[in-house]
């Protein structure tokens, strides 16, 4: 499959990456396609590459190969950012108003606009299972280095990346992995973030809403509301707080309204 990739923007990947054809890159990008990835989507930032593998017609992961570092000795260190997303909840965040234009949450990619409902970097499922320095990818400048860094990402890639991305195989897993974030445990040698999402509770719900599951939508949505009850009783509530109660409220009305039609 090497040498059958075709490699665009040469400058951009020149300035990027010390040559317009990396051989690293080359190997993580047939890596990715012979595990059902499609990509890169864009040859417009050499700084970043996007694949992506359908779960179904709305979701998808993405693998975004991303450059985080450039040595004196012109080493090019790299990581990949792992993203579990929805086209729909994109359009229901916009349509309900989620945000309330005080973030950005619904990102695009060409004309599709998407949103991200959960990110993990590979350096910290490496990290996290392996005990030493945070983990790094390179890409070298001087080729008779090269072999050695050839086949590192791919072993990673199969022992951390594949396995966490595995296990979302519909929207109910997501639902049940983003309700239990809480459970991740971050060994305690390891610096980085876990997986993040910057609403899991909402998103599972919006998911469970859509397959059907409107009891267990509910039960998220109303046993969070009543820990902010609870909260704002103790406390003066926040403009936070009270940002987010109005938001699980708007899911709550939109999932009641859509379980009666």
């Amino acid at each position: 499959m090497l040498g059958n990739l075709e490699f665009r923007n040469p400058r951009g990947l020149s300035k990027c990456w010390g040559s317009s054809r990396p051989p690293e890159l080359e190997v993580v990008f047939a890596h990715l396609k012979a595990r059902g990835f499609l990509g890169p989507l864009s040859w417009t930032n050499p700084l970043n590459f996007s694949f992506d593998r359908a779960i179904d017609s709305d979701l998808f992961v993405r693998a975004v190969v991303n450059r985080v570092g450039e040595h004196p000795a012109r080493v090019f260190n790299f990581d990949t950012t792992i993203l579990v997303c929805s086209k729909s909840i994109a359009e229901i965040e916009c349509k309900l108003d989620l945000w309330e234009r005080r973030d950005v949450s619904v990102d695009y990619e060409g004309n599709s606009r998407y949103s991200a409902l959960l990110s993990v970097t590979l350096s910290h499922l490496k990290w996290n299972a392996v005990q030493g320095a945070n983990p790094k990818w390179s890409v070298m400048a001087s080729q008779s280095d090269a072999p050695a860094e050839l086949t590192k990402w791919e072993a990673d890639w199969d022992a951390y990346g594949q396995p966490f991305l595995d296990q979302f195989a519909d929207a109910e897993s997501i639902a049940n992995f983003l309700f239990h974030l809480d459970r991740w445990r971050r060994s305690p040698w390891v610096k980085s973030d876990g997986p993040l999402s910057a609403a899991r509770y909402e998103f599972a719900a919006i998911l469970l809403y859509r397959i059907g599951m409107s009891k267990d939508a509910e039960y998220i949505l109303t046993n969070v509301l009543s820990q902010i009850t609870t909260a704002m009783q103790r406390v003066t509530s926040t403009d936070a707080t009270r940002f987010l109660e109005r938001r699980l409220n708007k899911i709550l009305d939109w999932g009641r309204s859509i379980s009666v039609q």
